[in-house]
């Protein structure tokens, strides 16, 4: 369970969280890091949160918005809310670095998902660009379902191809 104050550390990707206000702190009503980080992995992909939603708030450098009504670049001291349900990704505006504030509401297990992908890095599990492999991959998106998805392909098809590969993953010993 994440404490405020908390850091993790990618040496992948090199991006650094500190938890600012946990679940546990907020009832489950909120989680907040903060993030250094150049956008890439999963947040460079057109994705959603169905239950949650999310703020951006720019500490330092250029964070680049991709949503449905067009593109926005968010600089030091702009905030950027995106409504559970909207597409959205992130992508790196001036290719540098970005120090930023997230908050997700509710927070459901956002925390342990963030938890789990920095663990990966950390053994060495994912790729350079911060992805896992593929029967890795089944297995996050079928336990985080609720916390966030690609939006291409669709869900029903992402459903049943990862299906299988997760149940493969499992039969051949893969675990998250």
């Amino acid at each position: 369970m994440a404490q405020t104050g908390d850091v993790l550390e990618n040496p992948v990707t090199g991006e650094r969280l500190v938890f600012r206000r946990t679940a546990a702190e907020t009832g489950g009503d909120a989680l907040e890091y903060e993030l250094v980080f150049r956008p890439q992995g999963f947040v460079v992909r057109q994705h959603v949160h169905p239950r949650q939603s999310e703020r951006h708030h720019v500490i330092a450098g250029e964070l680049g918005l991709e949503l449905p009504s067009g593109r926005r670049v968010l600089g030091a001291g702009d905030t950027a809310d995106v409504p559970p349900g909207m597409p959205h990704r992130l992508f790196a505006a001036d290719g540098e670095r970005v120090h930023a504030l997230f908050e997700l509401r509710p927070a459901l297990r956002s925390e342990d998902l963030l938890r789990l992908f920095f663990r990966l890095a950390n053994e060495g599990r994912l790729n350079r660009k911060g992805n896992p492999g593929l029967l890795e991959l089944a297995l996050i998106a079928r336990e985080f379902e609720r916390e966030g998805q690609a939006t291409r392909p669709p869900l029903a098809v992402q459903r049943a191809l990862l299906g299988p590969l997760a149940a493969l993953a499992r039969r051949r010993g893969v675990h998250v």
